[in-house]
């Protein structure tokens, strides 16, 4: 919960710290260039975000610093080229600060080699706070504030990537020390590689319809985009709530030691993230436009139905999570999993590209709305349908 309060602050802090001291376009391209990044990330997660928590939980000792081990490895030759790629094509969409605006991708790219996802299945909140949430939450800040009598983004975009390399570091340093190339156990490479296929395929796709849309909504209704970062960023912070609730759940419901107790807790978490969904659905329906106005100083006008359609995002995204990453995952679905995030995919990108046009802003957050509800159909088709692998394991382990 700490780490949660700290990474709200944070995130509440630098925004209306950049809106002034460079102005709310610019402060909109950093948002396009971390979106931009942040499907970089999913490329370089390489599924561990979506499948890590519940997978870890499962493991015992050595098997869990061996898990984390593998990913490093594999993560890190995945993280050079998609950085290369991130920075170029961030840098491309802005005239000036290109190079530092590149940089801030880079930042969003490499915060897929976070490890995170460890710290929520093996319940472990202090190293969490202390290796991870509190260096990076600290640099973004200072970072933030460092762009105050420059008005340039330039040491922001420092801080961003020394934010997204310190917790990288030490978190390595602490579960498995500098030699992550080192073998420790028997947990399969090439098995641990296959069972992120669902989830990569998962993050990807869901990126979408929650990751690409100020992306997408920068070239489909380039006025628009400004409110809709705004409305994209307090939403990515309502979900840094959501997400600790639903990792944690992973983490318990895969300690479940016989199938009647996991089917018990399965049921409860998914009751839970649907309360907790409501709960903060309901916040940010009532402080969106409020507390927009005060980041923003009165800049950015916040309209009605994009802060409704926003609400419903995260309350589907709360239960969903729950269903797919806890109950297909854990039941041996997987493809359902993947499946669902594809079909997230078609139904919102045509819309992202219609609706904002006509709607601006809101219809932008409308294309989502459905896009999830679609996901979230979909995974309950997949929990109603679906059986568990013969071997009684989760599918690609």
């Amino acid at each position: 919960m700490s780490s949660t309060v700290l990474t709200t602050v944070a995130g509440a802090v630098v925004i209306p710290v950049l809106i002034h001291a460079v102005g709310a376009s610019t402060w909109a391209g950093v948002a396009v260039a971390q979106a931009t990044g942040a499907v970089g990330a999913i490329l370089i997660n390489l599924g561990w975000g979506v499948s890590g928590p519940a997978e870890v939980g499962t493991l015992d000792g050595e098997d869990q610093l061996e898990y984390y081990r593998l990913s490093v490895l594999v993560r890190l030759a995945v993280a050079v080229p998609v950085s290369i790629a991130c920075f170029a094509l961030a840098a491309l969409q802005r005239d000036q600060e290109s190079f530092s605006v590149g940089l801030i991708a880079v930042a969003a790219a490499l915060a897929g080699l976070g490890g995170q996802w460890y710290f929520y299945g093996t319940s472990a909140p202090r190293s969490l706070l202390l290796l991870d949430t509190l260096p990076r939450t600290t640099l973004s800040v200072v970072g933030a504030v460092l762009t105050l009598p420059t008005h340039s983004v330039a040491l922001f975009a420092v801080a961003q990537v020394l934010g997204a390399i310190v917790p990288v570091a030490l978190t390595t340093r602490r579960l498995v020390g500098w030699q992550v190339w080192h073998r420790r156990s028997g947990v399969s490479d090439s098995g641990g590689v296959r069972a992120q296929f669902y989830g990569t395929a998962t993050a990807l796709f869901g990126s979408a319809y929650l990751t690409l849309p100020v992306v997408i909504i920068a070239y489909s209704a380039p006025g628009s985009v400004v409110a809709f970062a705004l409305a994209d960023r307090l939403a990515r912070i309502a979900r840094l709530v959501i997400a600790p609730m639903t990792q944690t759940l992973q983490g318990w419901v895969a300690s479940a030691r016989d199938r009647v107790s996991r089917r018990t807790r399965d049921r409860s978490s998914l009751v839970t993230a649907a309360l907790w969904g409501l709960l903060v659905a309901i916040v940010y329906a009532s402080l969106a436009r409020p507390v927009g106005q005060i980041l923003s100083g009165g800049a950015i006008d916040l309209r009605f139905g994009l802060v409704v359609f926003t609400a419903g995002t995260l309350l589907l995204t709360a239960v969903s999570q729950t269903t797919g990453t806890i109950g297909l995952v854990l039941s041996g679905r997987r493809s359902w999993l993947a499946a669902s995030a594809i079909v997230g995919a078609i139904v919102s990108l045509p819309l992202l590209l219609l609706l904002p046009a006509r709607y601006g802003a809101s219809g932008g957050a409308m294309a989502i709305v459905i896009g999830e509800a679609a996901v979230l159909a979909v995974q309950f088709v997949g929990l109603a349908t679906g059986g568990r692998s013969a071997s009684g394991k989760t599918e690609g382990v």
